[in-house]
This record gives C-alpha cells, sequence and structure tokens, in this order.
C-alpha cells in the first residue's frame, strides 16, 4: 500500500498544506484518470465518504467532535475493506480498483482525529474534481 497522507503541515493541526487542494489533488486525480477508474466507481466511494461525514456531523452536534469521531472511526476501516475487496479480481496485475484502492487507503491511513477526517472529506473532494472533467472526456 502507498504512504498515509499528510493533511496539515504543522503537529498542532492549524494549517492545511498550501499544496493539498490544488498540486497534490490533481496528481492523485490523474493517477484516477491514467488507470482508467471509473467515474462510477469513484462517485461510489465519495458518497459512502459523504455519507459518513453527514453521520458524523449529527454526531458532533449531539456528542461534540471526539466521540462523534470515535464512533464513526471503525466504518473509515470497513470503507478501506470495502475498497481492498474490490481488488478480488485484480489477478495480481494493478488495475483501475487497485490504484482506487490504494488511494482511497493513502486518504483514510493519513486521518487520526476530528480534524484530519474533516481535512479527508475535502481532500478527496478535491480529487474528485478534478478527477470528473478528465475521466469524462476519456471515455
Amino acid at each position: 500500500m502507498g504512504k498515509a497522507k499528510v493533511y496539515y503541515q504543522d503537529k498542532t493541526k492549524q494549517r492545511l498544506r498550501a499544496d493539498l487542494f490544488s498540486e497534490e489533488a490533481y496528481r492523485d486525480a490523474q493517477r484516477l484518470v491514467k488507470a482508467r477508474v471509473a467515474t462510477t466507481q469513484v462517485r461510489r466511494y465519495f458518497g459512502e465518504i459523504r455519507a459518513l461525514q453527514a453521520r458524523y456531523n449529527v454526531l458532533k452536534h449531539e456528542k461534540g467532535a471526539e466521540a462523534a469521531f470515535e464512533e464513526i472511526r471503525p466504518y473509515l476501516g470497513l470503507l478501506k475493506a470495502k475498497a481492498y475487496y474490490g481488488r478480488r479480481n485484480n489477478n495480481n496485475r494493478p488495475n483501475d480498483m487497485f490504484t482506487l484502492s490504494t488511494f482511497l487507503t493513502e486518504c483514510l491511513d493519513g486521518v487520526e482525529d476530528p480534524k484530519s477526517f474533516e481535512a479527508m472529506v475535502k481532500y478527496v473532494e478535491a480529487v474528485v474534481a478534478y478527477f470528473t472533467p478528465d475521466a469524462e472526456r476519456r471515455s
């Protein structure tokens, strides 16, 4: 698997990395485009991330950010497992789902707390924004 994403430039998580939503998100989007990842697959996993975000936001208002994060944390692992399961037809060769699974694992492995969860959601959103027009042109 790849290396966990680092969303913040400081240990106190006060400042997001300057290139995160621009250069890095664009590079990851192009990696998905080159692997010929289907737009529907990207949207499916992004939809699951957005559903977790919605659940987190409801819980955050009820219980606070830390408690909300601890409740959704197991589902981040489940999302990783689902993406890995999508590789089952890989036959030990890199393909679209291998690339998408690796990308999602890198993003999810960078999530350590509520702040990094929120940054991850925004990061994946940026990747999807860069990915979609190029993937649709490719078709």
